[in-house]
């Protein structure tokens, strides 16, 4: 699957689950702020791949490529899971 499929694929979810993930682990974690940013970003430019990598990169940095913390819930995890499963995809275009 493209990475382009997959993401409007999981849109929802993602976005559902982002939003979920800040309220409850934000506090402790507010980098997921910055990964949330950068996940809305690319649906903004999801034309643009060059934006999207640049992205993708910086949330891979913001992550410490997709390290789920000792302390969130398995929604958190979730939602690393498939932006890495994401990083992967496009970097295999």
């Amino acid at each position: 699957m493209k990475w382009k499929a997959f993401l409007l694929k999981n849109e929802d979810k993602l976005s559902t689950y982002l939003n979920a993930i800040c309220k409850v682990h934000g506090s402790h974690h507010p980098e997921v702020y910055d990964v949330r940013a950068n996940y809305e970003m690319i649906l903004d430019n999801i034309d643009n791949e060059e934006k999207v990598g640049v992205l993708l990169e910086e949330m891979d940095d913001l992550s410490n490529h997709f390290e789920v913390p000792n302390d969130t819930c398995e929604t958190y995890q979730a939602v690393y899971q498939d932006l890495a499963r994401l990083y992967g995809l496009y970097q295999k275009r």
